[in-house]
């Protein structure tokens, strides 16, 4: 029996939509990840390996209302709380803002980021990922079935290399740019540890 939903409240009445997205995109700059995967059925072990997309926001557990905002922005979404890492001093539980069904992600994920653009190297994420829900969703409601060694396989050879493409490109994408940062010279000092102005 599949888990029911939970019932998301409405957007608050008191808070402008627009000033929000906005807001909200930007916050992404920083804390949002655009995912990309392969995944299998384990409970069919005999079924071909697919794509997924989704998009998640992770922050400590106390911040979950702001994430809750967030999933009433959208209507949609789940938030799962993790227990703290014990191999961190300092550890808290997070919270997580999963969005992971492909119409969801389609008709309200990839609309918003197109309305309120983000501005850092997220953006180049997006990028990359909406291609690749485009081509989930395509692979999804494509009315064609194709048969081989008696099981339905969703995904040609061709859907697989162009998500694989995708999947290694948003993936390398998130290496860290070491370029190196200009350090200004020393400023002269009078010997004593007091700088001359």
């Amino acid at each position: 029996m599949a888990k029911s939903r939970p019932v998301i409240p409405p957007f608050p009445s008191n808070i402008d939509r627009r000033d929000f997205g906005n807001w909200l995109s930007g916050f992404v700059d920083g804390e949002g990840c655009f995912v990309l995967g392969w995944s299998k059925d384990a409970k069919n072990p005999g079924r071909a390996w697919s794509g997924f997309a989704r998009f998640e926001i992770l922050m400590r557990g106390d911040d979950r209302s702001i994430l809750e905002e967030i999933q009433s922005f959208f209507s949609c979404g789940l938030i799962h709380i993790h227990k703290p890492v014990r191999t961190r001093p300092l550890g808290h539980p997070g919270a997580r803002l999963i969005f992971s069904r492909t119409p969801e992600l389609i008709e309200l994920i990839i609309p918003h980021f197109e309305r309120c653009p983000l501005r850092a190297k997220k953006a180049r994420d997006f990028a990359i990922w909406r291609e690749a829900v485009q081509l989930l969703h395509r692979v999804a409601t494509r009315p064609e079935k194709v048969y081989r060694a008696g099981r339905v396989v969703t995904w040609s050879d061709k859907d697989k290399a162009d998500f694989d493409v995708l999947f290694l490109a948003i993936k390398d994408g998130r290496v860290f740019d070491a370029a190196p940062v200009p350090v200004p010279p020393p400023r002269p000092s009078n010997g004593q540890g007091r700088l001359f102005e």
